[in-house]
């Protein structure tokens, strides 16, 4: 059976798809995407797939080996930044044929490239030679979309990111908003230069204080999976809240392994974010809390622009500074009431586009 390739004890996650890979016994459809490797954010997107098109789903990550064609009834391919600028996250062997017996969607996939960077020619070749073996193309951003017609590539639909569909936990959890948190999601690119780690740890250290001293809570958020291999998040948090003066208010939340309770704890406990991960701007949509973004990457710019609200995005090439991060917590708060009821209505309006898209790839892999 070929599934996740991953050794058990760094990542929890791998449980969830091992209990689909003993009933591999039929024809299923199959989701390839960048998922089951500790990425809580990554691994959202397998939930609310599933929830989304009410249906088994067989998970196959991007670190795959490989997979059986045979077997499968459908396969979509995205959930995330599948379309990277440098390798894209695609299955070779999908793109040995011209057309499969069963349907492929391009199933709301994204650019991924970061600022300053551009697309390789052979990484465009094998994102236009996958479009071309798709039987429907869907894109989670109009910066996506544009991406693929500048390549030729002709109908592209857009669904939504598909976290912004996830479920948290269904009770509801009264708390007193004195007592909330700002949120921080704090995670370096691993090719940031020492710089660039060095600066944020700086940045974000004395940020912390600002808001402690201001009696704020400050509660980072780890999305990181517990047991994942990449520590890079975790690593530099910890740098950063050993370098904060007023530790009294500054928590860091506890691992999870569910993106479902991520989101349950970020609606709980926060009444604001900081997001440097663009999942975690998903996840503050999805909640309904007002937030910006430190960026680098031009899915953070697709996101901002499908809510409207590209004033939220601080680069951290270009604007990340200690003054910056100031002005643009003061800017939001200043406006809280405003953009929190934009986030709302903006979520309602993506989610009936997100419904009307589902309907169509429902229809397409059930044709067989």
């Amino acid at each position: 059976m070929d599934s996740l390739r991953i050794k058990p004890e760094k990542s929890k996650f791998l449980r969830y798809f091992k209990s689909y890979a003993s009933l591999f016994s039929k024809e299923r459809t199959g989701f390839y995407g960048n998922f089951g490797h500790g990425d809580i954010g990554d691994d959202a997107a397998f939930f609310a797939a599933a929830k989304l098109l009410d249906t088994s789903i067989l998970a196959l990550s991007k670190r795959c080996r490989a997979f059986n064609p045979g077997k499968l009834k459908a396969l979509l391919i995205g959930g995330g930044g599948l379309l990277r600028w440098e390798a894209p996250y695609i299955p070779r062997r999908i793109l040995l044929r011209d057309k499969w017996r069963f349907p492929v969607v391009l199933f709301s996939a994204g650019v991924n490239c970061d600022y300053g960077c551009e697309f390789r020619k052979d990484a465009k070749e094998k994102i236009k030679r996958l479009c071309e073996v798709c039987d429907y193309i869907t894109v989670r951003d109009k910066v996506s979309q544009e991406f693929l017609k500048s390549l030729g590539v002709g109908k592209i639909s857009i669904l939504p990111d598909l976290e912004l569909s996830l479920d948290g936990n269904p009770k509801t959890l009264e708390h007193d908003k004195k007592d909330s948190a700002v949120g921080i999601v704090l995670t370096p690119h691993s090719q940031f230069p020492a710089a660039v780690f060095d600066k944020m740890i700086k940045v974000f250290s004395q940020f912390s204080d600002y808001l402690a001293d201001r009696g704020r809570n400050v509660l980072y958020i780890p999305f990181e999976a517990s047991g994942s291999y990449d520590t890079k998040e975790s690593e530099i948090t910890k740098e950063v809240i050993n370098n904060v003066k007023n530790k009294s208010r500054i928590g860091m939340l506890k691992p999870s392994s569910d993106p479902r309770e991520l989101l349950f704890n970020i609606r709980s406990h926060c009444d604001f974010m900081v997001c440097t991960r663009l999942h975690s701007a998903v996840f503050a949509v999805n909640a309904g809390i007002p937030f910006f973004c430190v960026s680098y990457n031009l899915m953070h710019k697709g996101f901002l622009e499908m809510i409207d609200s590209p004033e939220l995005e601080l680069s951290i090439f270009e604007e990340f500074s200690f003054d910056n991060m100031v002005d643009k917590y003061e800017y939001v708060i200043s406006n809280y009431k405003a953009l929190e009821e934009k986030i709302i209505n903006k979520k309602y309006g993506l989610s009936l586009l997100t419904e009307n898209e589902i309907k169509k790839v429902k229809a397409i892999i059930s044709e067989i």
